[in-house]
């Protein structure tokens, strides 16, 4: 059991690789690439790191940043190895404090959302936060009433995807 759940964990990882991509890959915030803060973040730290790279390592940087939420989401995902299908506690609190966030966040950056990127991509930012929390909350109850491995690793891949891609999207002046 313990190996097949590492292969799902390896997969949604991967995924989330890929998904890393697609956030900041559109040079500017779009509603196919929000620049989650999760990602852009690092990636404004990380990528100065290209400066003093050679040439043939430029790539280096990207790579890195892309792989910091397939990492964490490895390594956050160890509890599901055991073989319990409940979800832990840490991870119920965890991304109930960061819907809450990600709604004021959303809520406190709407002005300068509507202003820099226009109303319809900040609707569009706030429809796709919720089509990610039914789910999650969808999920969580159904792994409350009845714990699976299964819908276990589906809440906290879903978690995942929303940090990585739209948890909270970039809403303003472009640095």
């Amino acid at each position: 059991m313990r190996a097949k759940t590492f292969v799902f964990v390896l997969a949604g990882a991967i995924s989330l690789g890929f998904i890393s991509v697609g956030t900041i890959s559109g040079g500017i915030p779009s509603i196919f690439s929000p620049f989650s803060l999760m990602m852009a973040i690092p990636a404004i730290f990380i990528y100065g790191l290209a400066d003093i790279l050679p040439q043939f390592l430029k790539f280096l940087p990207r790579v890195l940043v892309c792989s910091i939420m397939p990492l964490l989401f490895i390594f956050w995902s160890i509890g599901l190895y055991s073989g319990t299908g409940k979800i832990p506690r840490r991870s119920s609190i965890c991304f109930s404090v960061l819907m809450l966030l990600s709604c004021a966040y959303l809520a406190g950056n709407w002005r300068l959302g509507l202003e820099y990127q226009g109303r319809f991509h900040v609707l569009m930012m706030c429809v796709y936060n919720l089509v990610f929390y039914a789910p999650m909350i969808i999920l969580y109850l159904a792994n409350r009433r009845k714990p699976s491995l299964r819908s276990s690793f589906i809440f906290h891949f879903v978690s995942f995807v929303w940090l990585t891609w739209v948890s909270f999207p970039w809403l303003g002046e472009l640095l």
